[in-house]
Parts: structure tokens; C-alpha cells; sequence
């Protein structure tokens, strides 16, 4: 378990930042997510397996607490910026835009361009159709485009 948390906290961190747009909420949120895998005592086929799923759950415990009234409206772009430090320079303008994003669309282009998964894997993961992946894509990075030619 411990070797699960080390190698995938930063992806599942930053997930539920994009969803939850605060550090207090992302804190509490990361720990039921490896509290939720540690119990479900599955066995995983591999580590790409292992990750799928836990993008998965990720998405689905953040979605819990936007059911939950858990999220705020005001995000803090220093905590933005602190709490994906891996980030270079560059990246603060876009990690913003893509924080304004609706859900459906943070998804599909985190773990597109992110995790540099696919769109078929996309599809499966989510459990979608591959030609809404594509939709989503290209919906988001036309919303994505136009945020992005705003701050300029």
C-alpha cells in the first residue's frame, strides 16, 4: 500500500484538485480515496489496471463531494500553484484555465494529456463511448482555447 500511495499521490492529488479547487477538501478527499482502496481488496491485474481504476475512484469520491455541498466557489490561485508544484512557469496560466473547466471536461483532458492516456483507454476507464471521448476533447479544448485567449 505504501508503494501504491508513493508512486501514484501526486496524479490522485492533483485530480482531486482539479475537481475541488481547494487544499482542505483535496486533503480530505486523497485520504478516503487510498482509505477506499485499501479496503476494496481487489486484485489488479497490473499497474496500469491499478491506476485506471484509481483515476476512476478519484473522480467519482470528488464528484461525492460536490454531491456532499463540499465545494466552495472561490478557488485561491496560490493554492493553485502551491499545490501542484511540479509545475513550471509556463504551465500556471494553463493549470488555471483548465481549473475553470466543467468536470466532464477536466477529466478527459487531464488524463488525455496529463496521463497521456488514450482515447479508447479513456472510454473504458469512464466508461463512455469513445466518439463522446473525442466530443469532450474537442469541446474542452475549444472552451480551454477560449479561456486561455480571454486572459490575454
Amino acid at each position: 500500500m505504501e508503494q501504491t500511495i508513493n508512486k501514484y499521490a501526486d496524479m490522485v492529488y492533483r485530480i482531486l484538485f482539479y475537481h475541488l479547487g481547494n487544499k482542505a477538501d483535496s486533503d480530505d478527499a486523497f485520504q478516503d480515496v487510498f482509505i477506499k482502496l485499501y479496503k476494496c481488496n481487489k486484485e489488479f491485474e497490473s499497474d496500469e489496471h491499478l491506476k485506471a481504476y484509481l483515476i476512476k475512484m478519484t473522480a467519482n469520491i470528488a464528484n461525492d463531494y460536490h454531491s456532499k455541498n463540499f465545494w466552495r466557489n472561490k478557488i485561491e490561485l496560490q493554492d493553485v500553484y502551491q499545490a501542484v508544484s511540479d509545475c513550471d512557469d509556463d504551465n500556471y496560466e494553463v493549470m488555471d484555465a483548465i481549473l475553470h473547466l466543467p468536470n466532464k471536461y477536466k477529466n478527459v483532458i487531464y488524463m488525455y494529456y496529463f496521463e497521456e492516456y488514450k482515447a479508447n483507454e479513456i472510454a473504458g476507464i469512464l466508461n463512455i463511448p469513445v466518439n463522446t471521448v473525442y466530443s469532450l476533447l474537442k469541446r474542452g479544448k475549444e472552451k480551454l482555447k477560449g479561456v486561455l485567449d480571454e486572459s490575454l
